[in-house]
């Protein structure tokens, strides 16, 4: 799982032991760009938010296959 705060934030929340923390997002750019290694793997799925600990008010576009 990886963490991705916000600029704003100034900081970050506890990370969980399975948690990696990403680069701060400013959240002023539409978009956010992550490098996952895959070590040969093929990503399958992504899931954003699993947990649904963020006010969403569509989860259905939060899983991409």
């Amino acid at each position: 799982f990886y963490h991705i705060p916000l600029v704003i934030m100034r900081g970050n929340r506890d990370l969980t032991s399975n948690e990696i923390l990403a680069q701060d997002w400013p959240w002023t750019h539409p978009t956010y760009e992550l490098t996952i290694p895959t070590l040969g793997k093929k990503v399958v799925k992504v899931v954003l938010d699993p947990k649904r600990l963020q006010a969403d008010v569509n989860y259905e576009n939060n899983v991409f296959e």
